[in-house]
């Protein structure tokens, strides 16, 4: 969990850099990976609150 979070956090900072420079070729790529990301985070969280969740309910 805590190593595809740190990924995307370098990805996101990548992309900000990427952007503040930017290359007009690369804007059109940060666009579409940059929509990918906030998902793929989402679901990270989600997938954690889920464990979390069966990992509670098993306890009980």
């Amino acid at each position: 969990m805590k190593n595809t979070l740190f990924i995307s956090g370098l990805l996101m900072i990548l992309l900000t850099s990427g952007l503040a420079l930017g290359f007009s070729t690369t804007i059109r790529m940060n666009m579409i990976v940059g929509g990918i990301i906030p998902v793929v985070l989402m679901l990270n969280v989600l997938y954690s609150v889920i464990k979390a969740i069966k990992v509670k309910a098993k306890s009980k």
